[in-house]
């Protein structure tokens, strides 16, 4: 009985956020009709889209809030993660790559962009990019979490350990069991 009122509670939840969004992508609309030159109105509502499943919607308006504004970064950001959820790491790592050009400390665009060089193998260039996104960001638990797991694959057990332990102390509580079964 208990697992279905919670599986209630979540279709109810789904529902009233699924009904929001469409409020607010409503708003949106409107925002855009006043000020068709609105990058930001365009790039947040295709975050909306995306979040309801419209990737074809989200992905027109990523590519009109960057034709609009080419130096909306969040936009080329957003655009990258979409292509990534739809398979296109190219595409993704060519907006991130876009991204760095226009700002080379814009450190999310380094963190996703070694995600997605890990992702099709190349796990140098992924290496390049978590060394650069620490430069630029000392204390970014997620970037020393996923070059740990990066140093472990070369076969780098202490360099491994070192980066979890920071990771950990950043607050990533899941790096401190990949140091209890590989830093012994």
């Amino acid at each position: 009985m208990k697992k279905h009122i919670a599986y209630l509670l979540l279709g109810v939840i789904l529902v009233v956020n699924y009904t929001y969004a469409q409020n607010t992508i409503a708003e949106w609309d409107e925002a855009i009709k006043k000020n068709p030159a609105n990058s930001e109105a365009y790039n947040s509502r295709g975050l909306l889209k995306k979040e309801t499943g419209d990737y074809k919607g989200a992905m027109a308006d990523f590519n009109k809030a960057i034709s609009v504004n080419h130096s909306n970064l969040e936009a080329y950001i957003n655009r990258a993660l979409l292509k990534s959820t739809l398979g296109d790491s190219k595409g993704a790592i060519a907006d991130c790559n876009k991204v760095i050009h226009i700002n080379h400390k814009y450190v999310t665009a380094y963190y996703n962009r070694a995600l997605l060089r890990s992702g099709i193998g190349d796990k140098k260039g992924a290496m390049n990019d978590y060394d650069k996104a620490l430069q630029i960001k000392p204390d970014y638990a997620n970037a020393y979490y996923e070059r740990g797991n990066l140093k472990k694959h070369f076969g780098d057990k202490l360099g491994a350990c070192q980066d979890w332990s920071k990771a950990g102390e950043l607050g990533i509580m899941d790096a401190y069991e990949l140091i209890r079964n590989h830093c012994k």
